[in-house]
C-alpha cells in the first residue's frame, strides 16, 4: 500500500489535471476518477491506473489544447 504522502501526490495530481474530464457527471472514456480517492481504491483499481498511465505516456490524454502535467 502506498504511503500516505504518495496518496496525497497522487489524489492532487489527479484533482488538479484529471477530474475535471473524468468524474461523476463527465465520464470521458467512461473514466470516473472521482471514486478513487484512498489508497485501497488504488490497490483495487490497478488496471484503471495501468491504463491513465498508458495514456499519459502515449501522448493521448490530456487531449489537444489541454496542457501536459
Amino acid at each position: 500500500m502506498p504511503c500516505l504522502a504518495d496518496q496525497g501526490s497522487v489524489l492532487a495530481f489527479v484533482q488538479k489535471n484529471c477530474i475535471a474530464c473524468h468524474n461523476a457527471k463527465v465520464t470521458s472514456g467512461e473514466l470516473n476518477l472521482g471514486v478513487l480517492q484512498s489508497a485501497r481504491t488504488f490497490d483495487e483499481n490497478r488496471e484503471v491506473w495501468e491504463r491513465v498511465a498508458s495514456k499519459l505516456k502515449s501522448g493521448e490524454m490530456p487531449p489537444p489544447g489541454v496542457p501536459r502535467p
